[in-house]
């Protein structure tokens, strides 16, 4: 999160879509290139992307640090400093359901405050975004005023969920076998459709279940899943098509398939190399960023859901759809970053999407 509100500068950096876990993803698809990595800031409150607690020692006119705790975040990048540090993704032993949210509409007027919205205040959403870690399958419940959305059959490891943001209290649940295993209600968030000042930072917290017994830490290929549901439409408009759904589920778990590049199976071809960018995404649907990512990964996820688009980006993601805007094209050599899971083949690079269409669909 990167937000700040003082008369000399008066600004937001987007972060939304799940970015720290992103960023994360594609430090280890990296990972052999890299001597260290450095997560800032600690206590860095005038622009709100603090990672430690809050004891009062944040500049003056920081309102909007004040009960904002980041600190969730801190214990939410362990997980992935481990993976760093020994190239090998740890057991999730607890059920964790990390969350956060803004606490008015981005579009909100404030009542009493004497400067206006930031620069950027445009660029994000009201949601509720979660990461997901789970010991073992199980049912996930978000909930945000009158909005609430249950997710099922989440599987176990690191899953990213959303649902919009709505007037009220937040709280989050999961479910297993019929029993509650980890919940919490937000205290001391409410999410107000009428603020008295501008504040577009974020509330973080942790509901936290049972630490289970750790095992084996699994390889540096297990994945990353990604469920996503939308409880409104989501649609995209491009030259060639239009494609609208109302409610989407992606899961993808790890796998040693071998993949070829082009194309990744016969009823796949490729379209070539395009460019990406945060809003509109060239395939709406995100489906996972993964360590162990190939073409034929991400093919057959997106086929599985009924997808006829699918796209590999930055080594280690894949995005789903049902059309494309062919008019942004560029040459295949731009998709130069090897596969996370192949460094043989190439799967897209840094806003450049590797682009496959399915034929019959």
């Amino acid at each position: 999160k990167h937000s700040t509100h003082y008369d000399y500068k008066n600004f937001l950096h987007k972060s939304d879509d799940w970015l720290y876990l992103t960023r994360w993803n594609q430090l280890m698809a990296m990972r052999d290139q890299l001597t260290f990595v450095e997560v800032i800031s600690w206590n860095d409150f005038g622009e709100s992307h603090y990672m430690g607690p809050i004891h009062g020692l944040q500049p003056s006119g920081t309102t909007w640090v004040n009960n904002f705790p980041h600190t969730a975040w801190q214990e939410l990048s362990a997980y992935y400093i481990h993976a760093f540090k020994t190239g090998s993704y740890p057991t999730i032993t607890e059920d964790i359901v990390y969350y956060w949210a803004r606490p008015h509409p981005a579009s909100a007027r404030a009542s009493k405050d004497s400067l206006e919205k930031p620069q950027g205040w445009d660029w994000v959403s009201d949601t509720l975004w979660a990461a997901v870690f789970l010991t073992a399958p199980g049912t996930v419940t978000l909930t945000s005023g009158s909005s609430s959305q249950t997710f099922k059959n989440v599987p176990a490891g690191v899953s990213r969920l959303s649902i919009p943001l709505t007037p009220g209290m937040i709280s989050v649940k999961v479910e297993r076998g019929g029993k509650t295993v980890a919940s919490e209600r937000a205290r001391g968030y409410n999410y107000v459709s009428t603020p008295e000042t501008y504040n577009f930072n974020a509330w973080v917290g942790a509901a936290k279940g049972t630490v289970q017994p750790s095992s084996t830490p699994t390889s540096m290929g297990t994945s990353t899943t990604t469920v996503t549901r939308t409880t409104t439409s989501l649609s995209m408009t491009t030259s060639k098509s239009v494609h609208a759904t109302t409610t989407s589920t992606v899961t993808t778990t790890s796998t040693t398939s071998q993949a070829t590049h082009t194309p990744p199976t016969s009823k796949w071809s490729s379209l070539g190399c395009f460019v990406d960018t945060s809003y509109p995404r060239i395939l709406p649907v995100f489906g996972a960023s993964s360590s162990s990512m190939t073409p034929q990964t991400c093919t057959s996820m997106c086929a599985s859901h009924g997808y006829s688009y699918a796209a590999t980006e930055y080594g280690v993601e894949c995005w789903c759809g049902s059309g494309i805007d062919l008019s942004t094209s560029v040459s295949k050599g731009q998709c130069n970053m090897p596969c996370a899971g192949d460094k043989t083949r190439t799967c897209g690079a840094a806003w450049r999407a590797e682009v496959y269409f399915r034929s019959g669909s």
